[in-house]
C-alpha cells in the first residue's frame, strides 16, 4: 500500500518531524535510548518512505544482489565493487526486503552523525545541528543513499582520526568505500588532519608541498571515481534528475554566510576554521556540477560540517533566540525553494509504502 501525501502535506510533514526528532535529542541527549527513540522516527520514514528520483531503481539493485549467494559475492570482479552493500542485501533482504534493508540503511547514515553530534555538545546548538543536518542533508540520502551512508561514516571516521584514533579511523573509512567508492575522499581528510598536526613545525616550503600533493591527489581522486563510477551510475549524469546543479548557488551563499562571520566565530570557536575550509572544498566541487553531477555529489562529504559550524551562530549574537528561529527558518525556505518549487531530487511530494 502506498500514501501519498500532497505538496503542503509533505512539507508539513516533514518540518514537524524534523523538529520533534530535534527537539527530543536535544532534551535527552544524556539519555541513549530515549535518543535512539526519537532517531528511529528518522530511520523508519527512511526504510518506508517511497519517493526519491531512484527509489525504483534501488529496489531493483536490493532485489537483485539479494539474490547473490555468498560465493557470487565474493567472487573476484565483485571484491572492489561495493562489496559492503551486495553483503548487506544478501543478508537481510530474505527477512525483511526492501523496506529492512532501508532501515538498516537509515540507521547506518543517522547513529554515526548524531555520535559526532552529541559529542560538541558542550560548545554548539545541538538543536541547530540535528535541524540542519535532517531537512539540508537526511532528505538527500533518500536518492543516494549508499553515496550518504559513505559520508556519514566519514565524518565518524574524521572525528575518531582527531581522537588520533587512526585504525579506527581506517577500518570505518574501508567500510564507508565498501558500500560506495567515493568513500576514497578520505584521504582528503587525512592528509588535511596530517598538515593542520604539522604545520607548527613545518617549513613554508614543505607545507606548500603538502599543500601541492593534496591538491592533485583531490584531482586523483576525481579520475579514480570517474573511472568506476560512469557505467555503474550513469543515470546520475542526468543534470535533469539532479536539478541543473540549482543548488550550487545556495551552496556559494552559505559559505560566504560563515566566511563573514568567520572572524566572530572564531572567538568562540577555534574549531570554526576547518568548517569555513571544508565549505570552500564544497564549493570548489560544486563548480564541478555544471560539468558532471555525480562527481558533484562529493561536496557533501565536507558540506556536511555547515550543520556543526551554524550551530555556532547564535552564541555570536545577544539575541540568540531570534537568531535560532532565523536559522530554522531560512532552512525550511531553502528547503521549500529546492524541493518543493525546483523539485529537485523528488523528495516532495512525500510517499510511504508499506
Amino acid at each position: 500500500m502506498i500514501i501519498e501525501f500532497s505538496k503542503t502535506w509533505s512539507l508539513i510533514i516533514y518540518v514537524c518531524l524534523f523538529i520533534i526528532i530535534s527537539f527530543g535529542v536535544t532534551k535527552f541527549r544524556n539519555n541513549k535510548f530515549l535518543c535512539f527513540l526519537f532517531l528511529s522516527f528518522a530511520i523508519f520514514l527512511f526504510g518506508f518512505r517511497y519517493n526519491g528520483t531512484d527509489t525504483i531503481t534501488y529496489e531493483q539493485i536490493i532485489s537483485r544482489y539479494g539474490l547473490m549467494n555468498i560465493q557470487s559475492i565474493f567472487a573476484l570482479d565483485n571484491l572492489l565493487n561495493e562489496i559492503g552493500f551486495k553483503l548487506l542485501c544478501s543478508i537481510f533482504y530474505d527477512i525483511g526486503g526492501f523496506s529492512l534493508i532501508n532501515i538498516i540503511i537509515g540507521i547506518i547514515i543517522v547513529l554515526p552523525v548524531y555520535s559526532v553530534f552529541l559529542e560538541k555538545i558542550d560548545s554548539y546548538d545541538l538543536f541547530i545541528m540535528s535541524f540542519i543536518f535532517l531537512i539540508a542533508f537526511f532528505t538527500v540520502s533518500f536518492n543516494i543513499m549508499r553515496q550518504f551512508l559513505a559520508v556519514s561514516l566519514i565524518t565518524y571516521a574524521y572525528n575518531e582520526l582527531i581522537k588520533q584514533k587512526r585504525l579506527k579511523y581506517l577500518i570505518v573509512t574501508l567500510i564507508a568505500i565498501s558500500f560506495h567508492n567515493t568513500g576514497i575522499i578520505s584521504i582528503i581528510f587525512y592528509v588535511y588532519n596530517y598538515i593542520k598536526d604539522t604545520s607548527n613545525n613545518l617549513s613554508k616550503k614543505r607545507l606548500l608541498k603538502l599543500i601541492f600533493i593534496a591538491f592533485f591527489g583531490l584531482i586523483f581522486i576525481y579520475f579514480i571515481i570517474s573511472y568506476f563510477t560512469t557505467n555503474l551510475y550513469s543515470e546520475y549524469l542526468d543534470n535533469t534528475l539532479s536539478g541543473k546543479n540549482r543548488d550550487f548557488y545556495i551552496i556559494v551563499l552559505k559559505f560566504c554566510v560563515l566566511l563573514l562571520l568567520r572572524k566572530k566565530l572564531l572567538l568562540k570557536n577555534r574549531e570554526i576554521n576547518e568548517y569555513v575550509y571544508f565549505l570552500f572544498f564544497g564549493v570548489l566541487i560544486g563548480i564541478i556540477g555544471f560539468y558532471n553531477m555525480y562527481i558533484k555529489r562529493l561536496y557533501y562529504f565536507f558540506n556536511i560540517y555547515e550543520c556543526i559550524a551554524f550551530s555556532l551562530v547564535p552564541s555570536i549574537f545577544k539575541q540568540k533566540e531570534i537568531i535560532r528561529i532565523f536559522i530554522i527558518v531560512l532552512y525550511i525556505l531553502m528547503f521549500i525553494l529546492t524541493a518543493a518549487i525546483l523539485s529537485q531530487g523528488d523528495i516532495i511530494p512525500l510517499k510511504l509504502r508499506f
